[in-house]
């Protein structure tokens, strides 16, 4: 065997070791590539999250800028119908009354738990 052909075998075995790499750093790559588009999807899905919690955050805060507004609304004409009841009514008159303002009271901290849990409940979904 000349110098050639041992040249030439050793070309070829090293072209041939050559290949079996270039294959597997190709599927190295593949996985890669697949595993980075998985990485780019959580990310978008993340980002849309994200941007629903801020849209609920906010309706949560307006929802309960509405519920104080209405609470200071309401304690006002409470007091307002207090006072009136203490000049001009009987003792079973202001019992009356007072129930009748508290059960409104409770009504509208029903309403208002009921819109707050929706709210929660889509930020949940």
């Amino acid at each position: 065997m000349d110098v050639d052909e041992k040249i030439l075998i050793e070309t070829e075995q090293r072209s041939k070791s050559n290949t079996k790499r270039l294959d597997s750093l190709e599927n190295e790559i593949d996985d890669i590539k697949s595993e980075q588009k998985a990485i780019y999807e959580i990310a978008s899905s993340v980002k849309v999250l994200v941007e629903r919690v801020g849209y609920v955050e906010e309706r949560v805060e307006e929802t309960g800028k509405k519920i104080d507004a209405q609470t200071e609304e309401w304690h006002r004409a409470e007091a307002t119908l207090s006072e009136k009841i203490a000049k001009n009514q009987s003792e079973a008159d202001r019992k009356t009354a007072t129930n009748v303002n508290t059960i409104k009271v409770a009504i509208i901290t029903a309403f208002f738990s009921a819109i707050i849990t929706s709210v929660v409940a889509m930020l949940f979904r």
